[in-house]
């Protein structure tokens, strides 16, 4: 029996027979030849020696081996060291995995050619038999069909046999257990399906969704997509490299949803889809229709009065003007006053002088009851 011993006591320790990885079929020393000429090309393979070589054309004729893998050598957890040598010593370097098997291992150094295989021990056999534990089965995949866009159904897969599944429309929950499940989203532009269980040995809930608008991204390129001839605004998108406004029958055509490229604006659309690109509209702050977000003035600008809504309802609002409008509602700017005649009190009508129409407007005052 294996005997298994802490890292700091183990050179005290006598062990089991310790195991000296030797390089067998990993290296074939008739393939090493110290005067090839290899490429200068770095494309790192890790031979199974345990060695990073520059290209496999190095790993074969400096190192003689026979196999590799693409990329520098990794020591993790449950690396098996199988064909590492650590050398002719008798410390005992720990636990690890040999060919599948836990088995105690003694060398020099847990570094061989530069790679440190020390994250592949352990302090303790049970630990090491972790590694060849199969873990618990966790799945869970959506396989989503409709055929109007509108009716869906959805089934689960890889399901865990002991398992309950729930099944939920955004944050309210629709069904309680069946693999299969379905739904009409005839009047909801934006919803998510969710299918969840709850398995401690899988680490607490396990979770896969759906959402309409997976299909495809903000700023898709709509050019030649064709949503009907319905007069239903749908909002504004990309198509053919700018922003535009759309209408249709749908978002839903060709068995692809194309609501998620559409915005709610033209402001939006333009600053997610055409970052740096100039955004026509008013661009003056004392205009009615000041845009904050446009960079190119378009000559839109409205101002006060009749640009702000009230091109109807404008007149007079000061009731000392001789063309006081009560039932304005805003004032145009328009009022008109009597002038001071303060030198000429007998000129009533104003036109700086005493005559026959003054006398005739004072005749037709004539009797009446000033407040």
């Amino acid at each position: 029996m294996k005997n298994v011993h802490a890292l700091v006591f183990a050179a005290m320790v006598a062990a089991t027979t310790p195991v000296h990885a030797q390089v067998q079929e990993c290296v074939d020393v008739s393939l090493i030849n110290p005067e090839a000429v290899c490429p200068a090309v770095v494309d790192p393979v890790c031979g199974c020696d345990g060695v990073t070589y520059m290209n496999s054309c190095e790993a074969q004729t400096q190192g003689g081996v026979t196999s590799w893998t693409e990329g520098t050598c990794v020591v993790e957890s449950c690396t098996d060291v199988a064909g590492v040598d650590f050398g002719e010593c008798e410390f005992v370097l720990g636990i690890a995995q040999v060919n599948g098997a836990c088995q105690t291992i003694s060398g020099c150094d847990y570094v061989v050619n530069g790679v440190d295989y020390s994250p592949a021990f352990f302090e303790d056999e049970p630990t090491c038999t972790l590694c060849n534990e199969v873990p618990p089965e966790c799945g869970l995949q959506l396989l989503t069909s409709t055929e109007d866009g509108m009716w869906y159904t959805f089934e689960a897969i890889d399901v865990p046999a002991d398992v309950e599944l729930t099944w939920w429309i955004d944050d309210f929950l629709a069904q309680t257990g069946g693999l299969v499940f379905e739904a009409g989203f005839d009047f909801n532009p934006f919803w998510s399906v969710c299918a969840q269980y709850e398995s401690a040995p899988c680490g607490g809930l396990v979770e896969q969704c759906y959402s309409n608008l997976d299909g495809v991204a903000p700023c898709t390129d709509l050019a030649g997509v064709d949503f009907g001839l319905c007069e239903m605004a749908m909002g504004v998108a990309n198509v053919g490299g700018t922003c535009q406004f759309v209408s249709g029958c749908g978002s839903y055509v060709g068995g692809v949803n194309y609501a998620g490229a559409f915005f709610d604006s033209m402001e939006s659309c333009m600053l997610q889809c055409n970052p740096g690109g100039t955004l026509p509209g008013c661009v003056y702050p004392e205009a009615c229709n000041f845009n904050p977000l446009a960079t190119e003035d378009d000559g839109s600008c409205t101002f006060p009065p009749f640009g702000c809504g009230f091109s109807e309802g404008a007149g007079c609002m000061y009731p000392g003007a001789l063309n006081y409008d009560p039932w304005a509602l805003v004032d145009d700017g328009s009022c008109q006053f009597a002038p001071d005649n303060t030198d000429c009190p007998g000129d009533v009508d104003g036109d700086n002088t005493v005559g026959v129409s003054d006398i005739l407007t004072l005749l037709g005052q004539f009797g009446a009851v000033c407040d």
